[in-house]
């Protein structure tokens, strides 16, 4: 079986944790994917006849592109890993991006959302919807940590750096004097009062920044475009056996249901959360263990593409039953 995976930038994270991550055991399975940029005209859609599965993902079809696409694809799913019909931080609505949505999922077989929230909200929209939470690589071994110095973890960007210094006050009291903040990112944060170091995201520094830790931040505010989060991040925390202190929408509450951090929901949360973690390395210890094992068990590459297997197969069929037999 033959699968595209069309991105509107397939070096974007999204693709490389929802598809690329998953490729090698894809082929495994006897899955041939492959990764596309979402074309520009309808001519760049004609030849998708060849693959059995098309993946869009967190693609919402322009009117241009509805009929060749629908004509073109054998069977479409639609991925969506985040809230794509609203807007990040405002989380509106907006009138076109709504319109786009409905256009969308009629002509899609299947829909694969990152959380429950998602499917929760697609759940009047279409009638097969299935749940695909993030996938996490689990390193084979985990360093040997020391307590001291304590660092903190954040990475992200410079479009999710405003959520963590709107919490600088929150940050400044829960770490005291003894713990640090390290924030990965692509700008510095302006985190007045807080004693944080920053370092240029990369794979390699995050990599190294991964296995020191000791405890890793999600602080999401609350709204309908942060809901929509998949909290990837804080499985990445799990998966890497550090305590994550997390809010409890946008995933956070789904990933840890099975243990591996604290959950907060406003200042006051973070910072006496905080300080507990800070303070007591054997809670820390016991919540990186527990998220390690849930990760391990419910979360890894290998967990995700059978569930991905199972759903790209379900597709291929029903697109084989609504078209029957077709050459390429």
């Amino acid at each position: 079986m033959k699968v595209c995976f069309l991105s509107l930038d397939p070096s974007e994270a999204s693709a490389r944790t929802r598809a690329e991550a998953l490729f090698p055991a894809l082929r495994e399975a006897g899955i041939q994917p492959e990764l596309r940029r979402w074309p520009k005209s309808a001519e760049g859609l004609s030849d998708l006849g060849e693959f059995e599965v098309v993946v869009l993902l967190r693609i919402l079809v322009p009117r241009w592109a509805l009929v060749p696409l629908r004509r073109a694809a054998r069977s479409l799913i639609l991925d969506v890993d985040d809230a794509v019909w609203r807007r990040p931080a405002s989380g509106r609505q907006p009138l076109r991006l709504r319109r786009r949505l409905l256009r969308t999922l009629p002509i899609t077989d299947l829909v694969t959302c990152g959380s429950a929230y998602l499917r929760e909200a697609l759940r009047t929209r279409h009638p097969r919807l299935r749940l695909l939470p993030p996938a996490v690589a689990l390193p084979l071994q985990l360093p040997a940590r020391e307590e001291e110095p304590l660092e903190v973890l954040w990475t992200g960007s410079r479009a999710t750096l405003p959520y963590l210094e709107a919490r600088a006050e929150a940050l400044a009291s829960g770490l005291g004097s003894e713990a640090t903040l390290v924030v990965l990112a692509d700008r510095a944060p302006e985190l007045p009062g807080v004693r944080a170091r920053y370092e240029p995201w990369s794979p390699e520094v995050e990599a190294q920044a991964l296995g020191r830790a000791q405890i890793g931040l999600y602080p999401l505010p609350r709204d309908p475009w942060s809901e929509g989060k998949c909290a990837f991040k804080v499985r990445l925390y799990m998966a890497h056996g550090i305590a994550s202190l997390a809010v409890p929408w946008g995933g956070g509450g789904e990933a840890l249901a099975e243990g591996g951090g604290l959950l907060f929901e406003d200042d006051a949360g973070l910072e006496s959360q905080l300080r507990r973690l800070c303070g007591d390395p054997a809670l820390r210890a016991r919540l990186g263990r527990e998220g390690r094992a849930s990760a391990a068990a419910q979360g890894s590459l290998e967990v995700r593409a059978a569930s991905l297997i199972r759903i790209l197969r379900e597709s291929a069929a029903i697109g084989a039953r609504r078209d029957g037999p077709r050459s390429t």
